[in-house]
């Protein structure tokens, strides 16, 4: 992507900040309380839980966004679409996990928000294989593509048509 100038995106969860939870209602309702404990303060920015690995290739010029929901484009809860905006991207291709939680509920926001977004088969994950497939499933329906990296990679490095 990058070598085709498409910008890289890094997308972090946090859901507490200080010992307290950044989304209430989720921690409150569907959590016992000292799993919520452990959700939020695991999902705290700077905890070990919360930090990008070590292996992965972030560099300088990529975007680092966080959000406080599963999608990573709900308005007010994340800050990607505004580092998207200054940098004028309109596509998204979207992988991570879980597929059909936070990568799932993303592509349906972008495609919401007039992005033109594709889901990557084999770059997303989940529990199980039914819960990757049913994602997919949906996004395909009507959020977007679902593509192979290859098929990704295909579309990305295909010359450009020659204008008329």
């Amino acid at each position: 992507m990058r070598a085709r100038g498409g910008v890289v995106d890094w997308v972090k969860m946090v859901a507490g900040e200080g010992g307290r939870s950044l989304w209430p209602i989720y921690h409150d309702y569907f959590f016992a309380p000292e799993n919520a404990a452990r959700h939020r303060d695991n999902l705290t920015e700077g905890a070990p839980g919360q930090r990008l690995r070590d292996d992965l290739d972030v560099r300088d010029g990529d975007v680092v966004a966080n959000k406080s929901r599963f999608s990573a484009f709900l308005p007010g809860k994340s800050d990607l679409p505004k580092q998207l905006a200054a940098r004028g991207v309109r596509n998204v291709i979207i992988t991570g996990m879980l597929t059909n939680f936070c990568c799932e509920t993303s592509a349906r926001d972008a495609m919401m928000l007039d992005y033109r977004g594709a889901m990557i088969s084999d770059a997303n994950a989940a529990r199980y294989e039914e819960d990757r497939n049913i994602g997919f499933s949906t996004v395909f329906h009507s959020f977007g593509d679902v593509m192979t990296t290859d098929e990704m990679i295909d579309e990305v490095l295909r010359p450009a048509e020659a204008a008329p």
